[in-house]
């Protein structure tokens, strides 16, 4: 398992743009260093188990960080699921002096952070990483 595991939630019209921001990110000289992995579910999900449940192992269990790629239709069907599963475990750790960095990440096509649910709101994001190399740093 690597050093650090970042999980890529995204919506299924984004799943070229998250697979190409996952490939930027571990293709930086500071996730190498680091072993920062990305875990996004079009290339990483296993055959013969069902999705929901490896999800849910990855995000609880094994993942260090949790970001969720927003692109021009925001937080949709599972992604919702997926940003409560992560804020719950964020909240969770924190109030036990622990961190689990929960990133939204606002691609150029976002509507900005109205896109997010309410809850999520309060965590900094990111934005247009694909293009500004500034925030792709903030964000690795």
């Amino acid at each position: 398992m690597p050093s650090h595991l970042l999980f890529l939630s995204h919506a299924g019209v984004d799943s070229d743009a998250a697979r190409a921001l996952a490939e930027l990110i571990e293709g930086s000289p500071y996730a190498q260093e680091r072993g920062l992995q990305v875990w996004i579910d079009k290339r990483d999900l296993k055959g013969g188990r069902g999705w929901q449940q490896q999800l849910e192992e990855v995000i609880v269990q094994q993942s260090t960080s949790f970001a969720v790629y927003l692109g021009a239709t925001g937080v949709v069907n599972w992604v919702e699921s997926e940003v409560r599963m992560a804020l719950d475990r964020a909240k969770a750790e924190a109030r036990e002096g622990q961190a689990y960095p929960f990133i939204p990440i606002l691609s150029a096509r976002a509507s900005g952070v109205e896109a997010l649910p309410p809850c999520a709101r309060e965590y900094q994001c990111v934005i247009d990483v694909e293009h500004r190399s500034d925030e792709l740093g903030k964000l690795i």
